[in-house]
């Protein structure tokens, strides 16, 4: 008689999907970027090519940016664990827009969890670009556009 472990043992697991990554076409992204108000283009041209969350972008610091090395030190990331997001030509362009007006110890010093889903309720109570609201703040849900 065979015991329970070898029974599990001989037991094969489904495959998992391949997960799917998709990058924004230029146009998309120049879409995107067109519908959102001045001060969320730079929130967003990073988001977009680094791959951050809104927590993360939120979080950033200047001593955080190695410029040097092109990349950041995300610190408090959704798994608790540091890691690095690497800068592409887009995301050093919003870096270097940025510096110019450099007045806090935050990249972004007045972005907020609450002025971000104000932004975004509202556009998708506008319904003019879906893809700057799921950028914003993810798949909107009515409770939190009151």
């Amino acid at each position: 008689m065979r015991s329970r472990t070898a029974n599990l043992l001989s037991v094969k697991l489904p495959e998992l999907p391949e997960g799917r990554t998709r990058h924004l076409e230029p146009a998309e992204l120049q879409k995107l970027l067109l519908a959102c108000p001045p001060w969320l283009r730079p929130v967003v041209g990073l988001a977009v090519s680094t791959g951050m969350r809104r927590g993360e972008l939120m979080r950033i610091r200047w001593k955080d940016v190695d410029q040097e090395r092109g990349r950041i030190l995300l610190e408090l990331t959704k798994n608790g664990k540091p890691r690095f997001a690497y800068l592409n030509q887009l995301a050093n362009q919003v870096i270097a827009s940025l510096e110019l007006g450099k007045s806090s110890d935050l990249i972004f010093p007045g972005l907020t969890p609450s002025k971000l889903r104000s932004h975004s309720c509202a556009r998708a109570k506008q319904r003019e670009s879906r893809i700057s609201v799921f950028m914003t703040c993810g798949t909107p849900s009515r409770r939190n556009c009151a």
